[in-house]
């Protein structure tokens, strides 16, 4: 095998002209890394507020006969749910002097990243951390946006605590009434009646609580899940198929968990943002500087047909 002879190229006009490249597409390649995007619904073009709605909920109850009893009340549900973004930013400063050692380590000879270019590779993990920022935001809130746990909890959601699982709700389980399983299951079971059958139910989870879901149900049942699912943190819930169950880096760390449908879970953003990505040499720092401005804000639909694992 021939070897390669790694050298830092890397100059900052060639950084700022990767910069310049980026810059219209930054938001969109940012939260194109989040997972949760592929399962709630993105308003794109948001650059302050918007009012998402009408949202429509329904229950009929059809009786026999042409004579019924006329209803006592409305059996139609109308909401609209307002939504505001808040501007998050990130500065940052960097010496190419300093990043040598940076470069040497991930682009060194049999690295996976060996090919990329440095500063297309340096930007897209950018990209990947500010996007989980981003995720934990969207689902656990900072005080601006109140996020969508946050959300279903204060607007009537079923909001399970150790009491009604335990207190390490996603432990490995030893039986179907431990762990893992049992709150998966407690949490579908806490669903509307009428909510139950609805295509496009979401339970998001950390990666740790996935990952001890599936452990469970390889020990506790035996069943082989397909390695492709289980790698992409994305699966059926066992016995339940219209509920999907993902992984989510916005959850890391925290018991915390959402069930929902996908439909009311909104994430807003502004893809059209003017600045948000810049960089260039300033002279009174003799460094680099980087900017990275991202709008975010999250609404939840009828937030009382939500279930939440409210345990910190």
């Amino acid at each position: 095998m021939q070897k390669k002879n790694f050298q830092f190229t890397a100059t900052y006009d060639t950084i700022t002209k990767q910069v310049d490249q980026e810059h219209n597409d930054f938001i969109a390649k940012t939260i194109g890394k989040v997972r949760t995007l592929d399962y709630v619904t993105l308003l794109p073009n948001v650059p302050y507020s918007i009012e998402v709605g009408p949202l429509v909920s329904s229950n009929i109850d059809l009786t026999v006969g042409t004579c019924p009893a006329v209803a006592n009340g409305a059996t139609t549900s109308i909401a609209s749910v307002n939504i505001t973004t808040s501007l998050y930013s990130h500065y940052e400063t960097f010496c190419l002097d300093d990043m040598k050692l940076y470069f040497n380590r991930q682009m060194g000879r049999g690295a996976i990243q060996e090919d990329l270019p440095f500063e297309s590779q340096f930007l897209d993990e950018k990209n990947s951390v500010i996007a989980k920022k981003l995720d934990a935001k969207f689902f656990l809130g900072d005080g601006t946006v109140a996020g969508v746990i946050y959300g279903a909890t204060a607007g009537g959601g079923v909001g399970l605590t150790a009491g009604d699982v335990t207190a390490t709700p996603w432990s490995i389980s030893t039986a179907l009434t431990n762990g893992a399983i049992n709150t998966v299951d407690k949490m579908i079971q806490a669903l509307p009646a009428d909510v139950l059958d609805a295509d496009d139910l979401v339970l998001f989870v950390s990666r740790t609580a996935f990952d001890a879901y599936s452990m469970s149900i390889r020990n506790v049942r035996s069943i082989n899940w397909d390695a492709d699912i289980l790698v992409n943190g994305i699966a059926p819930v066992w016995g339940k198929p219209n509920v999907t169950i993902v992984a989510t880096a916005g959850l890391a760390g925290s018991n915390k968990a959402i069930l929902h449908r996908s439909s009311l879970l909104f994430w807003a953003t502004d893809l059209n943002a003017e600045g948000q990505f810049k960089g260039g040499y300033e002279n009174t720092l003799g460094k680099y500087l980087l900017r990275y401005a991202v709008k975010l804000g999250a609404g939840i639909g009828f937030p009382s047909q939500a279930v939440v694992c409210t345990i910190a």
